[in-house]
């Protein structure tokens, strides 16, 4: 995974709330999501959530497979309207 460097050592991740995962965890997880990503070569993906260990293994995942995720909050569907006119 080259979003985060496999030599910063880490016990454990917090990434929301309690829950945690070690980079290792969010290594696989993040794998297992690029698998799951069918998109054109570099597309630009709007992001939207709640910040959740989901999101953020989608974030990595869309940056791994290099596209770009525009994270839009609360403005998605707005952003994705105007993108594709």
């Amino acid at each position: 995974m080259r979003a985060l460097s496999p030599t910063v050592t880490l016990s454990g991740l917090l990434l929301s709330g309690d829950a945690r995962l070690s980079f290792e965890q969010l290594a696989q997880r993040v794998e297992d999501r690029r698998a799951e990503i069918v998109l054109p070569a570099r597309s630009i993906v709007t992001l939207t959530g709640d910040h959740s260990i989901e999101f953020v293994v989608t974030y990595l995942a869309l940056l791994e497979s290099g596209h770009v995720p525009m994270l839009a909050g609360a403005q998605g569907d707005r952003l994705s309207d105007v993108w594709q006119a």
